[in-house]
């Protein structure tokens, strides 16, 4: 590896690390709070992502669920939603797929539980809709996105401020395992 490509693979790191410096703290430490009051009385926590989102919310939703699960309730679940399927994570899925996710919002959610939704792309009008579901069966919402728009539209909203897809997917990652290393303390 040459001097010039070394110093370029190292900028990677050095953005991700001015990156996660400016990501507000507050918005995370509220997330926090949501979820291990939704895990203390046993609410569902549900999780999903825009259209080209779902992957990276999949791998947002299995990074809690290694570690929140099992929870001190046993009525704790943490289910991942995509348009067309359900899956708990924690047992086998019982839940007739349905359109969108706003359709199984409509179907499954209840007041009190948590809604994490991830926005990491342009594409975020199908998970603006299903936020609204959410919010109006009384949810927690919680979003983590790239559009500040979600700041009106969530309870708690986690923006990423940045352009890169791998640096904002990278970013998601992290906040899995740094919400959920809270969670266990």
């Amino acid at each position: 590896m040459s001097e010039r490509e070394f110093s370029f693979s190292l900028f990677y790191l050095d953005e991700m690390a001015s990156l996660l410096d400016g990501l507000p703290r507050q918005p995370i430490h509220d997330a926090v709070g949501e979820i291990f009051r939704a895990r203390l009385y046993g609410r569902t926590m549900y999780v999903f992502g825009g259209q080209e989102d779902t992957a990276n919310a999949l791998i947002f939703a299995r990074g809690l669920a290694l570690r929140l699960l099992p929870s001190p309730s046993t009525r704790f679940r943490i289910t991942f939603i995509a348009d067309g399927s359900s899956l708990t994570l924690d047992e086998l899925p019982d839940q007739a797929p349905a359109a969108s996710v706003a359709d199984q919002l409509h179907a499954m959610v209840n007041h009190g539980d948590v809604v994490v939704a991830l926005g990491l792309t342009a594409q975020t009008a199908p998970a603006l809709k299903a936020i609204d579901q959410a919010s109006q069966a009384g949810a927690i919402t919680i979003g983590i996105t790239v559009d500040e728009a979600w700041m009106d539209a969530t309870d708690h909203c986690i923006v990423v401020p940045a352009a890169r897809q791998e640096l904002i997917e990278d970013v998601s990652l992290m906040l899995s395992h740094a919400i959920a290393d809270a969670l266990k303390q």
